[in-house]
């Protein structure tokens, strides 16, 4: 099926010990847009968190060519699993790196490998709309 005739994106992820045996599996079915993704952790997760959301600015191409890399990745990794160091890759890593398929991408910062500073980082170098204040003032008004 083509990606653009698609309603819904489904994505799980299972991880192995190194023999081989599945240890956990995460899955999810997001039906409608982001309001979903953000219920999980503000409504279902214990203790519940606080969310902002923020529009990412960039092309629809932009956003399209790091999706599709992922999607290569994940059936890559279906027959060759990857192990690697949670020090240095994380999810959030993870996803910066398939974002280099773009020429525009954003620079390397340090502030990538601690997600807690990716969303002031994102917002500094103009990938986030700018209409609203910076994602660190918006914490610290909660």
């Amino acid at each position: 099926m083509c990606a653009s005739q698609m309603d819904h994106v489904v994505a799980g992820a299972g991880l192995l010990d190194r023999r081989g045996h599945l240890q956990a599996v995460r899955a999810g079915v997001h039906r409608r847009d982001e309001r979903d993704l953000l219920r999980v952790r503000t409504t279902y997760r214990r203790p519940r968190e606080d969310a902002d959301v923020y529009r990412i600015r960039a092309p629809r191409e932009n956003i399209r060519r790091p999706f599709l890399d992922n999607l290569e990745t994940m059936n890559d990794m279906a027959t060759r699993p990857r192990f690697y160091d949670t020090l240095t890759t994380n999810c959030t890593t993870g996803a910066f790196m398939h974002t280099r398929v773009n020429p525009d991408a954003p620079a390397w910062s340090r502030r990538i490998r601690f997600s807690g500073y990716v969303p002031d980082y994102l917002y500094e170098v103009g990938r986030l709309d700018t209409a609203r204040p910076s994602p660190s003032s918006s914490a610290s008004r909660s």
